[in-house]
C-alpha cells in the first residue's frame, strides 16, 4: 500500500475513533474548509457547518459503535476518492438500540501534507431494532479517551 494510502486509511481510522469517542475537536480538523458532507439526505457546507451538524447529530445518540470497512481507495495526485462499508450500533435516547448499515462516498484532499475530507456522503443500507434481551450498553473507558497517534 502507497504511504498516501495509508494516510487515507488512518483519516477513516481517526474518524471512526473520534465519532466513537465523541471528540469533536479531532473529528472536526479530519475535513478540508470547504468540503460539503451529506448525511442521509442532510447537507453541509464547510468545516463549521459540518462540525455543527455532526455535534447536533451525534445529541441525539448517547452511545454509537462506528466500524468500518475498507474497499476502494484510489489517489490521483494530492486528491483521492473512496468508498467505505460502515456499520453501526446506535442507542436511540426514547428507543431501542438499532443497527445500521451503509456506504460512504469520499473525496479526499491533501492539504499541507495531511489527507483531509473534501466530501464525504453517507447512505443508509439497512437499519433494524436489536433486541435489547440480556444487552448491556456500557460507556468508553474514560482511561483510553484519548487521541490515539
Amino acid at each position: 500500500m502507497t504511504q498516501d494510502r495509508q494516510a487515507i486509511h488512518d483519516l477513516i481510522g481517526l474518524y471512526g475513533d473520534a465519532l466513537i469517542r465523541r471528540d469533536a475537536p479531532t473529528w472536526r480538523s479530519l475535513w478540508t474548509d470547504d468540503a460539503e458532507w451529506s448525511l442521509v439526505g442532510m447537507t453541509a457546507s464547510g468545516k463549521q457547518d459540518i462540525g455543527d451538524m455532526w455535534e447536533n447529530a451525534m445529541a441525539g445518540f448517547p452511545f454509537a459503535v462506528h466500524v468500518a470497512h475498507p474497499v476502494l481507495v484510489v489517489v490521483e495526485g494530492d486528491t483521492g476518492r473512496g468508498r467505505w462499508y460502515i456499520q453501526e450500533i446506535l442507542r436511540e435516547p426514547d428507543g431501542p438500540a438499532v443497527s445500521a448499515f451503509g456506504v460512504y462516498t469520499d473525496r479526499y484532499e491533501k492539504v499541507d501534507g495531511q489527507w483531509l475530507f473534501s466530501y464525504r456522503r453517507f447512505d443508509l443500507m439497512h437499519r433494524a431494532p436489536l433486541s435489547e434481551e440480556g444487552m448491556t450498553l456500557m460507556p468508553y473507558p474514560e482511561d483510553l479517551n484519548y487521541r490515539f497517534e
